[in-house]
């Protein structure tokens, strides 16, 4: 017997909700590139001074736990709002970091 799975991807509508998708697609590269890394080992490596992490990582909305989490345990909506926040653009729908 053979087992295998079918998967159906649908295209996100309209535009990348990002200022740049060139700057959104090199920040995610580089934050999932590392495997096995921690989120709090990865984000200095795009936040530029005079940005903080952590400064970028709240107006981002993420979790306070964030530093600890993997990439792949944050939701697509989670790196929209970080491109925003690495933009200085304001993060609207950003829950409250917690």
């Amino acid at each position: 017997a053979v087992d295998g799975r079918l998967f159906q991807f649908t295209r996100r509508p309209g535009e990348l909700p990002v200022p740049s998708v060139d700057a959104f697609e090199s920040t995610v590269r580089a934050l999932f590139v590392s495997r096995r890394k921690q989120l709090g080992n990865l984000l200095p490596r795009v936040v530029r001074p005079p940005q903080l992490p952590d400064a970028v990582a709240a107006s981002a909305g993420w979790p306070a736990q964030w530093a600890r989490l993997r990439p792949e345990n944050l939701p697509p909506e989670a790196y929209f709002r970080l491109a925003r926040a690495l933009a200085g653009e304001p993060t609207p729908g950003a829950p409250a970091a917690r």
